[in-house]
């Protein structure tokens, strides 16, 4: 990381997720290290949609999993917070009518800037 302030942001964020019922999957610890700013790589799954590590930028190595239901409740989540963060759509099989799906998704996303006040 490049700063002990914002290793304890990206912590802290993880930390406050777990809490609120999410699981720490693998890393999120000091990746072995005892001096520097490092922070082993954090896979996180069922964070709660209102935990920061869903709503505010991390800026750290952490990939929030979040397994949806449905195409709307996935659009609901994006559209839900303040910035235009970035996600990955994957699903067990690639027939052509995901093509279509993920180009509706597309269409429907917000288009406004990528930080909202």
């Amino acid at each position: 990381m490049v700063s002990a302030s914002q290793r304890a942001n990206v912590q802290t964020q993880v930390e406050s997720a777990v809490a609120a019922g999410a699981e720490l999957v693998v890393g999120g610890d000091r990746a072995g290290y005892r001096r520097g700013h490092y922070f082993a790589p954090a896979v996180v799954t069922g964070a709660p949609p209102e935990t920061d590590l869903l709503r505010e930028e991390t800026f750290g190595p952490v990939a929030p999993i979040v397994p949806v239901a449905s195409l709307d409740e996935a659009i609901e989540l994006a559209n839900s917070t303040r910035f235009g963060l970035g996600a990955n759509v994957y699903r067990a099989t690639s027939r052509p009518p995901f093509a279509a799906c993920a180009r509706s998704a597309r269409d429907r996303l917000d288009q406004r800037p990528a930080h909202r006040q």
